[in-house]
């Protein structure tokens, strides 16, 4: 039986790890715990393309660990276009507050993550870039009015400036309903992709999509009546040229309680029957947020995957407790990256 994203959206992103160890701690000693040489909040020196990491072949690898993940609940993954800038969400444990963070290069050096202008005091996730960079889509539960209560989650976005970031606005119905709208992703000609708790005949959620006309999205209409009846699907990305789909689905028989599939749309404009990604990429944990790299090289997702042989040592100190929230695999989201070839047709892969 096929998941809404309203229950996605309850199941991966409420879901609450509370520890006695702050974020904003964790955020400044994660780094060290790969160095124990490193004093707590010192960051190292981060330098290249991709924050410098070694690019990964077939099979997934943590992403930056020790920078982005980091043993704290770490998700998205989003590059500019040039490279020189890369945005990720970490959800706190107290009451799964959801912050953006955002590094930069300058003269090829990273800098160290910090948290959006406009992020940090209400749920804020899933940023999205538009084709020229100037907006930044994203998702969040902020009030429509200072002083009033946070809401369900909504599409917003922000645009730049010349003082850097602009006000957050939320975009207009019929994008946002009063259901609960996720995940926003924008291809090459500005159409954006979505997910919604919105009714789609007799079931609740799914893949919503809007082509923008002066400036707006007048209009609404589900990607694809067959997959929405038969996946639900939840956190979509479309690929800048429209022609692949990659959605997280509770769908029966997979791998876990929520894998990835991809789909690709053929020469007719059908898009073919959505495949699961497979054990390389899904696990008996849950599997979210997938990007492609600007470049079309990488294809990142989160996970609450642990390897099989992921034991729990034991305990002898608060330096051993420390040590295990502050390293990736902890039972907490991670962000991987592996080759886009697992989900792009035609793809040499790497190593």
């Amino acid at each position: 039986m096929p998941t809404g994203v309203a229950t996605l959206r309850i199941t991966v992103r409420m879901l609450l790890f509370v520890t006695p160890i702050t974020a904003a701690a964790l955020l400044a000693a994660g780094p060290a715990a790969q160095d124990p040489g490193r004093a707590a909040g010192a960051l190292p020196v981060v330098e290249g393309p991709y924050l410098g990491q070694k690019p990964p072949g077939r099979l997934p690898q943590l992403f930056a660990p020790g920078i982005v993940s980091t043993g704290m609940d770490d998700l998205n993954a989003v590059f500019s276009a040039d490279g020189r800038e890369f945005f990720f969400t970490v959800k706190l444990p107290a009451r799964g507050r959801h912050v953006m963070l955002v590094m930069t290069q300058e003269r090829g050096r990273w800098s160290a993550p910090s948290v959006l202008p406009f992020s940090g005091q209400y749920n804020d996730a899933d940023p999205a870039l538009s084709p020229d960079g100037n907006t930044l889509y994203f998702a969040s539960s902020r009030p429509l009015t200072a002083g009033a209560p946070e809401k369900d989650w909504d599409i917003w976005a922000v645009d730049r400036n010349s003082g850097g970031w602009g006000a957050a606005r939320r975009l207009d119905a019929p994008v946002n309903s009063p259901g609960m709208e996720v995940y926003p992703s924008i291809t090459a000609t500005g159409t954006l992709y979505f997910s919604s708790g919105r009714p789609i005949g007799t079931k609740a959620g799914g893949i919503f999509r809007a082509v923008p006309s002066a400036g707006r999205y007048p209009a609404v209409e589900v990607f694809d009546e067959r997959i929405a009846s038969e996946y639900g699907g939840g956190d979509v990305f479309v690929a800048p040229d429209e022609r692949t789909i990659i959605f997280s689905s509770g769908r029966a028989g997979g791998h876990g309680s929520s894998d990835l599939y991809v789909s690709h749309r053929g020469a007719d404009g059908a898009w073919a029957a959505p495949r699961n990604l497979g054990p390389a990429i899904n696990s008996p944990f849950q599997e979210y947020c997938p990007t492609l790299s600007p470049d079309g090289k990488y294809f990142f997702f989160s996970s609450y995957k642990r390897p099989a042989d992921a034991s729990v040592p034991a305990m002898r100190s608060l330096d051993d407790i420390l040590r295990i929230y502050r390293e990736p695999n902890n039972g907490n989201g991670d962000v991987y990256w592996v080759d886009a070839a697992v989900v792009l047709p035609g793809r040499s892969p790497r190593g």
